[in-house]
């Protein structure tokens, strides 16, 4: 997974993120994901199936928005 942006909405943060998918170092394809936090119930989800993410996912997530949470409330 990389970053590609953080964003703050209304009711909670928005992590959009490109998942590549290699098979011994050759990359097949990526997709563009978007993952969200509300600040209610403090799950992320991810917004095109609903469901909530894997714990791995969940660690990286959080991770970039305490990276990137105080230039984003500076705004």
């Amino acid at each position: 997974m990389k970053l590609i942006n953080v964003s703050k909405n209304g009711d909670g943060y928005s992590i959009k993120a490109i998942n590549s998918y290699k098979i011994m170092g050759i990359q097949l394809y990526s997709t563009i994901k978007t993952y969200k936090l509300s600040e209610t119930n403090s799950e992320w989800i991810e917004l095109s199936s609903g469901r909530e993410v894997a714990k791995k996912k969940k660690v990286k997530l959080d991770k970039w928005l305490s990276d990137h949470q105080k230039f984003i409330e500076k705004k």
